[in-house]
């Protein structure tokens, strides 16, 4: 070969029989040949490894001398990495076009080859020209000057690292997020979130990162969500115990607590508590106790529930605190969150979704907000005003928010003391004129403060408004408030489209990207930053930040979202449960550096 001129060169290959050639795997044989063999770097291989090309590319760039690209998509034979197959260009989950932006900028100019495959019986004469003219189009777009980011890109999309934390996604793997579900302390992160079940039974699962090594450990499930709704509510206690509530849509919570310290690799048996239960949320206070809400839907009246654990006791309905006008048993929404603030004492935001089922809420506010300065035993406004007769309809303070039907994202407190919670405006129900308007709420003397965060949206993103997902708030460890909003282009959304499924619906929507504001004056001024994958028709969405529960550290929150699309199911049990789609969970972690957009 030397004799000749050419260049020898391996490429990792999707496994027959089953050879895994993983980025470690190839790494491994270049260097064992003093770099005299090259590598051919194909863009769907990796996925039999289960790994993405996009995660890899920058350890094996220098070494390539030749790309191959071609379109994956899933099969649907269960969690084998290797049951990949597969497609027409451009369909698929191989995110060509992201390795096409990168190669361009490392100043590849080399060939590609595009590897393609018969379809439906349709041979190369018909499947490629349509294929190789869609390459051809990622190749002359690469990089171009879009209109709806800065001109300096590293201003507003910093270089933060972005790592796949599972493949096989629920539609809402990150939702919910009053769940918390990232956590770190004495040296390891760990992260939980939802895996699809494909119709059925979706999987909780959690994963722990040694940040001394980088090394990740490897996946373990806790038990089965009955759907979608069902997803991981994490926390740390003073001994550093993990303790985890998930599983229902209106049942039982499955509770469970880790054998030992700060390690999720081992647990103990399921305890269920609850009855009609969905969305907890969960903290520890200094005592070890733990305070969790939720929405329980007892007919035919559905309240926002109360319970508590104290250590070596059994889980007790402390009972409802807030419960609806009208008992007619129709749907309605809490999404309730707790915070601790430095004093120890118990923060509580909601929201009334259907607000017609609560008295004066269009008129007096839709968002409501109660503090317990004994630990849960009896609540107040927050200048210390006490509620006596719970669960109320009415005497909970009342956050003015009255222009639409809203979603409320979770509460956290400043430093200071000041509560705040973000709203937005969803444009459901005929409300068509608001949609999109996110609003932060913060806790003064006089009231609750309205800021509106659209301008930040439109900086990162110009003619983008906030979907229909609620924001996620965090307060790091030095006082900076963090927002991660899900922002949709309003030339990609009809207010009249269905809600949950559609090209042209809020939810989900294909040209959701998430955007992250910071702020160090307690939500004066914000920076802005574009983070998550931006790619064409795919959605980037559900961000759950990582936020303080009580023991754990939060130098700078990390981020976990969602990658993917909802599915396309018309009825809500599909939707619940679809068999259609499956997505990727990432996290995103780093600290806030660069400039601002």
């Amino acid at each position: 070969v030397d004799g000749r001129g050419m260049v020898l060169a391996f490429e990792d290959f999707v496994p027959s029989p089953r050879l895994i050639c993983s980025s470690a795997d190839c790494l491994e044989i270049l260097d064992q040949t003093d770099e005299r063999v090259k590598f051919v770097f194909d863009t769907g291989n990796f996925e039999a490894a289960g790994e993405r090309a996009e995660d890899v590319l920058d350890l094996l760039y220098d070494r390539s001398c030749h790309f191959h690209f071609k379109d994956f998509a899933r099969t649907d034979t269960g969690e084998d990495p290797c049951t990949c197959r597969g497609t027409y260009f451009g369909r698929g989950r191989t995110n060509n076009a992201e390795i096409v932006r990168a190669i361009k900028q490392h100043g590849y100019s080399g060939w590609v080859a595009l590897e393609s495959y018969p379809q439906n019986g349709r041979g190369p004469e018909t499947v490629i020209p349509a294929e190789l003219a869609a390459l051809k189009k990622l190749f002359a777009d690469a990089l171009p000057d879009r209109s709806n980011t800065a001109a300096d890109e590293s201003a507003v999309r910093p270089n933060w690292t972005d790592t796949l934390i599972s493949a096989q996604g629920s539609t809402r793997g990150s939702a919910y997020i009053e769940n918390n579900k990232i956590l770190r302390a004495c040296g390891k992160l760990h992260v939980a979130w939802l895996d699809a079940g494909r119709g059925g039974p979706e999987f909780v699962r959690v994963k722990t990162l040694e940040e001394r090594n980088g090394q990740w450990s490897p996946t373990w499930t806790l038990g089965k969500a009955v759907d979608n709704h069902g997803g991981p509510t994490l926390v740390r206690d003073g001994n550093g115990y993990l303790h985890i509530v998930f599983g229902p849509h209106h049942g039982p919570f499955s509770y469970r607590r880790s054998v030992r310290p700060d390690d999720a690799s081992d647990w103990g048996p399921v305890e269920l508590f609850g009855e009609r239960c969905t969305y907890p949320n969960l903290v520890c206070d200094a005592r070890n106790t733990l305070h969790l809400v939720c929405r329980e839907s007892d007919a035919p009246d559905w309240r926002l529930t109360y319970y508590r654990r104290k250590p070596g006791e059994s889980w007790t309905k402390v009972g409802p605190l807030v419960t609806s006008t009208k008992k007619d048993g129709s749907y309605r929404c809490y999404r309730a969150s707790l915070y601790l603030d430095g004093a120890g004492n118990l923060h509580l935001g909601f929201m009334l979704f259907g607000g017609e089922q609560f008295k004066d809420a269009r008129e007096k506010g839709l968002a409501g907000y109660l503090r317990s300065n004994d630990g849960g035993n009896t609540w107040t406004h927050f200048d210390g005003a006490a509620v006596e007769d719970l669960p109320t309809d009415t005497a909970f303070e009342r956050i003015p928010v009255t222009d639409n039907c809203i979603r409320a994202g979770n509460l956290v407190v400043l430093k200071d003391g000041r509560p705040c919670i973000t709203t937005v405006s969803t444009g459901f129900r005929g409300y068509s004129d608001k949609w999109g308007e996110a609003v932060l709420w913060r806790r003064e003397d006089n009231g609750w403060q309205a800021i509106s965060l659209n301008p930040f949206i439109e900086k990162a993103y110009p003619h983008h408004r906030a979907s229909w997902a609620e924001p996620s708030m965090s307060v790091s460890d030095d006082g900076r408030l963090y927002l991660a909003l899900t922002a949709v282009d309003v030339h990609s959304v009809d207010h009249k489209a269905k809600l949950h499924c559609g090209p042209k619906a809020k939810f989900g929507n294909h040209s959701s990207r998430l955007v992250l504001l910071m702020s160090s004056d307690g939500g004066e001024t914000f920076d802005v930053r574009c983070v998550g994958r931006d790619v064409a028709d795919m959605p980037s969405w559900l961000p759950s930040l990582e936020r303080f529960t009580g023991h754990n550290n939060i130098p700078h929150p990390y981020l976990l979202y969602t990658y993917g699309s909802p599915g396309l199911a018309q009825k809500m049990k599909d939707i619940s449960s679809p068999k259609d789609a499956v997505t990727e969970i990432r996290l995103i972690t780093n600290e806030w550096k660069g400039r601002d957009r």
